[in-house]
């Protein structure tokens, strides 16, 4: 896997790599179309680049390094992860301020 150092690690880098990283997982664990409800590779990665753009003006904080742990992450995550709804810890750090990145899965239904 190809490590980007985390010094210019921009948050439309983030985004892009992150929505990536998501619908790959949900594609290789055969939820894409099903549990996560995408027709498509394509509609996946466009509906969470936004759900990362929307949280990106509401992040003064962002912080790099996390974010590439994030990804990192998620790269390294296997089924199980996804059904247990287990993501990395990263990813609920990348927007210290409070606007934490929630489960991809999460459509807010949950108690």
């Amino acid at each position: 896997a190809l490590m980007m150092m985390a010094c210019g690690y921009q948050q439309d880098e983030f985004a892009v790599d992150y929505a990536t990283a998501v619908c790959q997982l949900y594609e290789d664990c055969e939820v894409l179309t099903t549990v996560a409800g995408y027709e498509s590779r394509g509609e996946c990665n466009g509906a969470v680049l936004v759900l990362v753009d929307e949280a990106k003006g509401r992040c003064p904080d962002y912080d790099k390094k996390v974010a590439l742990d994030c990804v990192n992450g998620i790269n390294q995550m296997k089924c199980q992860g996804v059904y247990d709804n287990a993501w990395p810890q990263a990813c609920n750090q990348v927007c210290p301020d409070g606007a934490a990145q929630q489960s991809p899965l999460d459509t807010g239904d949950a108690e």
